[in-house]
């Protein structure tokens, strides 16, 4: 059973996937199982009644996911790769020789490296959605008593003072809950009328659209 398990953390940390034992149809965890069942089925010398036991599948499952890996693999190409990397950890694993070992700890090493750049990548292309977005230069300091402010900026953009005032409205609504009084959207809601006739001084098609989506 150790080998199986090694078997599923490669596979789950390759294709990053939770619960590859589980009964989801999406396609990662078809793939993933039928993956899994060519390995162990070429390289590992499991029958097939065997490994139909391990996954708590039947022996038609198994041989129709053994039949379908070829186009798995020709639909897409990156599976093969992640697959190979798979394989050869784990039969690397047999190894004992101290070199085989860290070979596999290299190879470890170099796929987490890679996982944080692309990690950075992300991280990076969210920093620059947020410096886009009015309200994260902001930080959110305008409310409803800045409308005139706003308005006057000469060194904003239309598209950054209309912004701005939706972010305000935005944050009105969100401050309602279940238990907020009448009175309470009743404020909001007029609140919400005197920023969008702001918007109408500025854009009037997007000020009018507001006020008439509110009626």
């Amino acid at each position: 059973m150790k080998r199986i398990q090694l078997l599923l953390d490669l596979t789950s940390e390759h294709l990053e996937l939770l619960d590859i034992f589980s009964n989801s149809r999406k396609i990662e965890y078809i793939e993933a199982r039928a993956l899994m069942y060519t390995v162990l089925r070429k390289y590992g010398a499991y029958k097939l009644k065997d490994i139909a036991q391990i996954f708590s599948k039947n022996h038609a499952t198994i041989i129709h996911a053994l039949k379908e890996w070829p186009y798995m693999v020709r639909a897409n190409p990156s599976l093969e790769v992640k697959y190979n990397q798979i394989l050869l950890e784990w039969k690397g694993s047999e190894e004992k020789k101290p070199k085989n070992i860290l070979n596999l700890l290299q190879k470890r090493v170099k796929n987490l490296e890679k996982q944080n750049e692309i990690l950075n990548l992300n991280n990076n292309d969210l920093k620059k959605m947020l410096k886009n977005m009015v309200w994260a230069k902001d930080d959110c300091r305008y409310s409803v008593e800045d409308i005139d402010k706003i308005l006057n900026y000469k060194t904003w953009t239309p598209k950054k003072k209309i912004d701005t005032l939706l972010h305000i409205d935005c944050n009105l609504y969100c401050n309602l809950g279940q238990d907020s009084s009448l009175k309470d959207r009743s404020e909001v809601k007029q609140k919400s009328k005197l920023l969008y006739r702001t918007i109408k001084k500025i854009d009037a098609t997007v000020g009018t659209l507001l006020l008439t989506s509110m009626d």
